[in-house]
């Protein structure tokens, strides 16, 4: 297994028609083919590059499947996609931050960049086209080329789009070098006058007379819209994601704009563009736990599919979750006496004296934990189940308010399909790499069948997989922050935070509404509120009950729970729970490294 195992599938490491060789359509990859505006949002690894990159032509003609051979024909645009370099990312900060001394050139490289980038994606997808699509004659393609060297300000002699390709590639070694250079001589404003013209040429405006000119010249089959797809936003400078927003409500009519960017952005643009209104909002975050699985479902029998060589249910070699289940539809005689219910509440009860008061003042025996009332069934032990499961794997004596804790480091409860999908929180990259690590846990039995993984063995997997996403999260550049002399990390506040819900869930009393969840209330202070954001874009905190077709820049005020990623390594439940103010969890934490945060609450 490697260290960071999700970070092994991502679909930005991969070709278009890579990506199409695995890809499990969704109902939002159905949304983003609507001829419309959208916008995608979703922490990282949640799948955005690869509905993206399933939107372009090479993937389209790549895909194995019905719903590609409609769309190739019936499509109602043509993705121009465009992904946000990481490492250009990092260099446009590092310029910006160098050229102090030189705002309006940093502004000016860190425009031609982007834009170079966007015809790059623009001639790669006429290239697409004509090969899959147009076939123009060499005098139509040289017609083409002559006309974009001439509006993007090339050589004048280009004969066809793939030199059109490798003269933007040497432009943008040409800013990377021009930016280096003003970083090396410290450059002024003053200094940096004779800047070349392409640094002023506006992407959108570029974009239409290319696209105009390839419909005219080209003629290609099919759609006669175009889709700009930018990808990662978040990851994009601060004015192109205000303007990308903006160009929502201002493009020409043969335009669609389409963008990703993380499930609590911080920019949303100038204008007024608003959801429905003017785009498609697409949320890709697991809220609360799916009650429909059907994605994961698929999802999983694809990936053991190719692994193990022959079609295996996932039922049938993960077993099914109680800890899950208990919350769910369940037949009525799970809770029958001699059920494996009534068992786990007639044990518990006799180490429990609080949920045996409990039973006893609802009218229940605790001792014949039954009922015939289906409501009070339903409202008690039903709701107490999964906080029994959980009480019983880490508890073992609660009486006269002293609670005595097992010693155990691994509980053997967090196994099953459904603890399965609900560990990798709805996102593809880590379902990915924990069914991985199951499969090389998996044996053959005499008769050549996949046999059934031991419930602890699949503990041992997915308590190691939220290990290593706990040292993915304490690994992220951002993700420790000085302030006033000392310093305050994501991880540990993580850790806070999962302890003092694992303190409620382990109390002396037994809780039928534990605490689970938390709000950004406005004590937190500003330093606290950009580790959370990093927390929220790398989806180890996910953002609760947002706002039907409204997109949030501000976290206070907001529900937030920790990932289930996290649920086999903190001990804590795989179910959403109540909130409390961050501020009451900080005040209540003991004295760690987050002291200073306490204090400042």
């Amino acid at each position: 297994m490697s260290s960071y195992p999700y970070e092994s599938f991502n679909a930005r490491n991969y070709t278009p028609a890579q990506v199409a060789e695995t890809f499990i359509s969704s109902s939002e990859y159905s949304d983003l083919w609507k001829n419309e505006h959208s916008v995608v949002l979703g922490p990282r690894g949640s799948g955005k590059t690869t509905l993206f990159k399933m939107l372009t032509l090479q993937a389209l003609y790549a895909w194995k499947d019905q719903y590609a051979e409609q769309l190739r024909t019936t499509r109602p645009f043509t993705a121009i996609y465009v992904p946000t370099d990481m490492h250009w990312h990092r260099q446009l900060k590092h310029a910006e931050e160098q050229l102090r001394k030189a705002p309006r050139f940093s502004l000016a490289a860190s425009r031609a960049a982007v834009t170079t980038n966007i015809l790059l994606a623009v001639a790669r997808t006429f290239q697409d086209r004509i090969l899959l699509e147009s076939e123009p004659s060499e005098e139509s393609e040289s017609r083409l080329c002559s006309l974009l060297a001439q509006q993007w300000r090339l050589a004048k002699a280009i004969p066809c789009i793939d030199v059109i390709v490798l003269a933007l590639k040497a432009r943008i070694a040409a800013i990377r070098q021009a930016v280096n250079q003003a970083i090396f001589l410290n450059s002024t404003d003053e200094q940096l006058t004779d800047i070349p013209e392409y640094y002023h040429l506006d992407y959108l405006a570029e974009l239409d007379v290319a696209c105009t000119a390839f419909d005219t010249i080209c003629r290609p089959r099919g759609a006669q819209k175009w889709a700009i797809c930018l990808d990662e936003l978040e990851l994009a400078p601060e004015w192109l994601q205000n303007l990308a927003f903006s160009q929502q409500r201002s493009t020409e009519e043969q335009f669609l704009i389409k963008l990703s960017t993380s499930p609590i952005p911080k920019a949303l643009g100038l204008t007024e563009a608003r959801p429905k209104q003017d785009f498609r909002l697409i949320c890709m975050w697991n809220y609360s736990g799916r009650a429909d699985d059907s994605f994961a479902e698929n999802l999983s029998r694809s990936v053991l599919k190719r692994r193990l060589g022959v079609a295996v249910s996932p039922a049938a070699v993960f077993g099914k979750s109680d800890l899950i289940i208990a919350v769910e539809n369940e037949e009525a005689d799970k809770y029958e006496r001699g059920s494996q219910e009534w068992a786990l509440f007639r044990n518990a009860c006799e180490w429990d004296a609080s949920l045996r008061q409990l039973l006893h003042n609802a009218g229940i025996d605790p001792f014949d934990p039954v009922t015939d009332d289906i409501k009070l069934r339903d409202s008690l032990l039903r709701k107490a189940k999964p906080v029994a499961i959980l009480r019983s794997a880490f508890l073992k004596g609660v009486d006269a308010g002293k609670v005595v804790r097992r010693s155990r480091k691994l509980a053997t409860i967090y196994y099953g399909r459904e603890a399965v999908y609900r560990i990798s929180d709805g996102n593809p990259r880590r379902l990915i790499g924990i069914l991985g690590d199951l499969c090389d846990k998996l044996e053959r039995g005499k008769d050549g069948g996949v046999v059934k993984l031991p419930e602890h063995v699949q503990a041992e997997v997915l308590t190691r997989a939220s290990l290593h996403f706990s040292g993915y999260v304490h690994a992220l550049p951002g993700a420790v922050t000085p302030l006033e002399g000392n310093r305050i990390d994501l991880t540990t506040l993580l850790r806070v935070i999962g302890d003092y819900f694992r303190g409620r869930m382990f109390g002396a009393k037994f809780e039928l509404d534990p605490v689970g969840s938390f709000r950004i209330d406005s004590n937190i202070i500003d330093e606290v509120i950009e580790l959370l954001r990093l927390g929220v874009y790398h989806g180890a905190l996910v953002y609760v009950d947002p706002i039907p077709d409204t997109i949030e820049t501000n976290l206070r005020g907001k529900r937030f729970r920790l990932s289930y990623m996290l649920a086999p390594l903190l001990k804590l439940p795989l179910n959403l729970h109540d909130s409390v103010s961050l501020s009451a969890i900080l005040r209540a934490s003991p004295p760690t490294s987050v002291i200073l945060i306490r204090d400042m609450v």
